[in-house]
């Protein structure tokens, strides 16, 4: 069932995807790689690697590692800045 502000990927087929502006994230992947580049710097996203965007960037992707024993899995959850500033931690 869709969850607003949560997405699934699954992918078995490894290749460069078109650029995108992803807003602030949470990304975790469960297996297979995904390379995701921010101007000259490259970020690999993999079961033991997850990475948090904290602000819009534009942002180019390559599957390096799916397939049909293996596909890419893994789930983006939105961060809404706008959300608590501050989390109460009791006395």
């Amino acid at each position: 069932m869709p969850q607003p502000g949560l997405v699934y990927f699954r992918t078995t087929s490894p290749g460069p995807r078109p650029p995108i502006l992803l807003d602030p994230v949470l990304c975790l992947v469960a297996s297979g790689e995904k390379k995701a580049s921010v101007g000259s710097q490259v970020y690999t996203y993999d079961p033991l690697t997850y990475r948090v965007l904290a602000v819009p960037l534009p942002v180019k992707i390559e599957i390096t590692r799916g397939s049909e024993e293996e596909p890419l899995l893994a789930i983006a959850l939105d961060i809404d800045l706008a959300g608590p500033k501050a989390v109460y931690c009791g006395p």
